[in-house]
C-alpha cells in the first residue's frame, strides 16, 4: 500500500504471484478509511470474499492476462465476473455490473492486498458493511452475518 497525493494505491495479487493488480482509491490515504463489504450471496460465502471497491478506470491488471494465469468465472445472471488464478486458485478481485449500484466497479479481496496485517484487518472489521446479496437486497444487511 502506497499513499500519494490524497490517494491510496492498493497493490496485491494471488498466492503464487502469477496474478497481480494495482488499484487506486481517491481521497483516501489509509486503508482503514475505505468502506469494506462482506456479502452473503452464494459465491461470496463459499469464497469468504471480503471486498473494497475500485473504480474500473483506476484498476490495472498488472500480471495474469499475458501468462494465462488469470481466469474468469461467471454464473447466472452474469452481472459479475469473478477472477481467479489458474495456478493457485486465489480469487484476488472481480468486476461487477450490479444494476442496483448504478455503475460498474472492481471488488478487491482484502486479504490479497500487499501489506495488510491482521491488525489492519481487525480495524477494518469494525467498519464492515454487510450486504444481503443472497436476496438481491443490497440496501439492507442480512439477518445473519456473523458467519461472513
Amino acid at each position: 500500500m502506497e499513499s500519494e497525493k490524497q490517494q491510496l494505491v492498493l497493490n496485491g495479487g494471488c498466492h503464487c504471484g502469477k496474478v497481480r493488480y494495482s488499484g487506486i482509491i481517491k481521497d483516501k490515504t489509509n486503508i482503514v478509511d475505505i468502506p469494506n463489504y462482506k456479502c452473503n450471496c452464494t459465491i461470496c460465502v463459499k469464497y469468504r470474499f471480503w471486498e473494497v471497491r475500485v473504480d474500473p478506470e483506476l484498476m490495472t491488471i498488472v500480471k495474469g492476462k499475458e501468462n494465462g494465469a488469470l481466469k474468469e468465472y461467471k454464473f447466472e445472471p452474469f452481472h459479475t465476473i469473478h477472477y481467479f488464478c489458474f495456478e493457485c486458485g486465489t480469487h484476488p478481485f472481480g468486476l461487477s455490473h450490479i444494476n442496483q449500484l448504478n455503475k460498474p466497479f472492481y471488488f478487491v479481496n482484502v486479504p490479497t492486498i500487499d501489506g495488510v496485517t491482521p491488525e489492519t484487518m481487525d480495524q477494518l472489521c469494525l467498519k464492515t458493511i454487510y450486504l444481503d446479496g443472497l436476496h438481491d437486497d443490497f440496501a439492507h444487511e442480512p439477518k445473519h452475518r456473523n458467519y461472513l
